[in-house]
């Protein structure tokens, strides 16, 4: 009888440890999957912009259920760099090399932790890294270069930053020098024609080597597809260890060339039903977490590289959709409208549904934040410009020890060298380093500046961001004290 008592007791105590495991794993090692979208704007979702002509259920439902953040910021105002800030939770700025190489990833943390890892969709050289060979095993510049190509050469970059797996393509999908796809570091089939190109509302395909069965249309459907084989057989043949996919559209990037089954499904032209497709691809996402009964335990973060493109006069004057809605610029810009982003997060163990969270964070941040989540105590000179809003989260203020910084690097050209251009910005002021944009000259092509600025002779631009998100009415002149201090600010980060 004893020894019988004595086994019960044992099964009754292994159960427990058992469930426990299983709760820990739940509550402090959630699925991670982090989509971001390319080129879109802050007015390009509904539940952000109620006048946008452009439907996007899914993305609404998922800040329904989950914490839509209004304050959030990538870290640059163009692709790579922002990129990554968003992979090292470190400025670009302080790093010119032209891969992660030395830096600790999110993906190398997670998978320090007991993390799958894989990447699906758009890569990028500049920053990251994918290296690109000719037949001596040297690395090429594909946009001089690329007839040089070995493609049975190994393709290094993605794995090397803590990836298990890739499949995406080597920079921007449709207007690349490479138009092939790489999966793990093989590029996939023969891609030997020269394909001549094309120009799609001003934007296009350049000319460049292509795989003959790459087709523009079907490249997020064809990500969609890796990233959903991913997940599937992860949860099949790993159900006890969780993982991390990162995300990668080509959606929205000009040109915009939705696949077949989307188009007219907006009011805002090819560009909209573009948005569309992207809210449609976060939909089959989530709906894959339901039919695999791991929704609850995946944090899934939702969010955009930088501002939208150029084209956004034409589009609000056209279809009268302002992508970017209430703020002023675009992609490139600093101001509000080239790095203000789209930004959700959904996780039901942790998260409740339907928040609206006005702190200041930043794309650097995540990788704090994700460290918080899985207890993990990142090292010194790790993540410098990362801080955790893990406090957002769980329904409160998250507020920031540090100023939060965007850059966009200068280059040298025809024109000369044109310099850095920061801007700064703590709870509730923003400082512009410089005057203008600090990117394309608005007086030429497309771009256009409504209404006119305001202290145009000023040396910078300050603007009380919480009273004039639109950056409307420059203070410059009216408080050379909160300049004095926020340059001095910027100085000591940038030089640190």
């Amino acid at each position: 009888m004893n020894k019988t008592i004595y086994i019960i007791s044992f099964l009754i105590v292994v159960t427990f440890v058992n469930i426990q495991k299983i709760v820990g794993q739940s509550t402090n090692k959630p699925n991670i999957i982090f989509i971001l979208a390319d080129d879109l704007g802050y007015g390009d979702v509904a539940c952000y912009n109620p006048d946008s002509k452009i439907p996007t259920p899914n993305i609404d439902k998922m800040a329904a259920e989950g914490m839509r953040f209004t304050d959030a910021h990538a870290s640059a105002q163009i692709c790579a760099p922002s990129r990554y800030g968003i992979l090292t939770g470190r400025y670009a700025f302080r790093d010119r090399r032209e891969d992660v190489s030395g830096r600790l990833t999110i993906p190398q943390m997670l998978k320090q932790n007991g993390y799958a890892t894989a990447a699906v969709g758009k890569w990028h050289v500049q920053h990251l890294g994918l290296k690109l060979l000719d037949k001596a095993g040297n690395q090429i510049n594909p946009e001089k270069e690329i007839e040089q190509l070995d493609i049975t050469k190994p393709v290094k970059g993605a794995k090397e930053a803590g990836f298990d797996y890739f499949f995406g393509t080597y920079a921007c999908p449709t207007t690349s020098m490479l138009y092939a796809y790489i999966e793990n570091d093989k590029i996939q089939g023969n891609p030997n024609q020269i394909f001549p190109g094309f120009k799609k509302w001003l934007y296009g395909a350049r000319p460049a080597r292509k795989e003959p069965d790459f087709k523009f249309e079907e490249v997020d459907l064809v990500f969609l597809d890796k990233s959903t084989q991913f997940i599937t057989e992860h949860v099949k043949d790993n159900p006890e260890k969780p993982f991390f996919l990162y995300h990668s559209m080509q959606a929205v990037h000009l040109p915009a060339i939705p696949a077949d089954q989307f188009v007219g499904k907006s009011q805002a032209g090819l560009y909209g039903d573009f948005v569309f497709e992207c809210d449609w691809i976060v939909g089959q996402i989530f709906n894959l977490l339901k039919e695999l009964d791991i929704e609850d335990n995946t944090l899934v973060i939702f969010t955009g590289d930088n501002g939208p493109e150029s084209m956004t006069p034409y589009i609000k004057e056209t279809y009268d959709h302002d992508s970017a809605y209430s703020l002023r610029g675009m992609k490139r810009d600093s101001w509000e409208g080239g790095h203000r982003e789209v930004f959700i997060s959904k996780y039901p163990n942790l998260i409740q549904e339907g928040q609206e969270n006005n702190s200041l964070i930043g794309h650097t941040d995540v990788m704090a934040t994700l460290a918080d989540i899985i207890g993990f105590e990142m090292p010194n000179n790790t993540a410098e410009d990362s801080y955790s809003f893990l406090d957002a989260f769980n329904g409160k203020e998250s507020l920031r020890p540090k100023p939060l910084i965007h850059s966009i690097q200068g280059k040298s050209n025809d024109r000369g060298t044109v310099p850095d251009a920061f801007a700064i910005r703590t709870q509730e002021w923003k400082l512009l380093n410089h005057q203008g944009a600090g990117s394309y000259n608005y007086a030429k092509g497309i771009r256009k500046i409504t209404p006119p600025l305001t202290a145009p002779d000023a040396p910078g631009q300050l603007y009380n961001i919480k009273d004039d998100k639109g950056e409307m009415n420059n203070l410059w002149y009216e408080n050379p004290e909160i300049v004095k201090k926020l340059q001095k600010q910027l100085e000591l980060i940038i030089a640190e």
